[in-house]
């Protein structure tokens, strides 16, 4: 496979059905302030830092997954928080990304690093419908 961003939106196209909903979650940082031209340039002044996205380290891909709940819930179906940390082949998870799919794992939710879409069916527990 490709890069990582073919492979995040392989995976989300993949995995999304009736029962199972990713999004890609970009984060990072960007600037913003008063830009002068000067020319084929610019210069921004009084510049402030912005961070984007749900968290630092959080995953590739966020969503929900549907589980049927058990008798005594009558059969609801419920959505159940997912996070795909997506990674190539040689790519490696931050201590950020690790500490984000711990916490939603512990949080009774499906979490999970997919180097392809046989990886995020694993972490899902089944082939989404």
């Amino acid at each position: 496979m490709g890069n990582e961003m073919d492979l995040q939106k392989t995976i989300a196209m993949e995995m999304c059905g009736k029962r199972t909903r990713l999004w890609v979650n970009d984060t990072g940082m960007a600037y913003q302030g008063k830009v002068t031209r000067m020319g084929n340039s610019a210069v921004i002044n009084n510049v402030q830092g912005i961070s984007y996205g749900l968290c630092k380290g959080s995953s590739d891909l966020i969503g929900f997954h549907m589980i049927k709940i058990t008798e005594d819930m009558v059969g609801q179906e419920l959505p159940v928080f997912t996070a795909i940390e997506v990674k190539t082949k040689t790519g490696r998870a931050t201590q950020e990304q690790k500490a984000f799919l711990t916490m939603v794992r512990d949080n009774n939710g499906y979490a999970g690093i997919a180097r392809s879409t046989e990886d995020a069916r694993k972490i899902l527990g089944s082939k989404p419908c």
